[in-house]
């Protein structure tokens, strides 16, 4: 079981990235769904924190303006999904996900995580979040 000292880290990492707004509520989720996701899994905590490392790194990258992600459509249009790994391996399919769009001052995150794991990342999205930063 992660601890809470871990966990509360985690939540550190991700809400000091400048120029990412995210509802605190919701970042507090993801970091939730990101233990879920790894719980049972080989690398367990340690996948976990490498997520974590690998989010903030990824959230860097795009308030830089160094990468960019692809439109969405339907529901989570106006949204882009940036996709990239939680851990760098050649060939292994981007199996991490951050649902964002521009603002003025850099993104505004609706979401971040695993694809597929706890669940859908973009169904949860898209029927849980309402898109407002507090």
């Amino acid at each position: 079981m992660t601890s809470r000292r871990l966990l509360a880290q985690a939540v550190e990492a991700l809400s000091q990235v400048e120029g990412m707004a995210m509802d605190s509520a919701d970042l507090a989720e993801d970091v939730i769904r990101l233990v879920q996701a790894w719980e049972g899994q080989d690398d367990g905590e340690a996948g976990m924190l490498q997520a974590v490392d690998s989010t903030v790194r990824a959230l860097r990258q795009l308030v830089a303006g160094a990468v960019e992600g692809a439109p969405l459509v339907g529901d989570m249009g106006g949204w882009c999904s940036y996709h990239y790994q939680y851990r760098r391996v050649r060939g292994q399919r981007a199996d991490m996900r951050i649902i964002y769009r521009r603002s003025s001052d850099g993104i505004q995150v609706l979401a971040f995580g695993n694809r597929h794991r706890p669940s859908d990342i973009y169904r949860h999205a898209a029927h849980n979040r309402s898109g407002q930063d507090d």
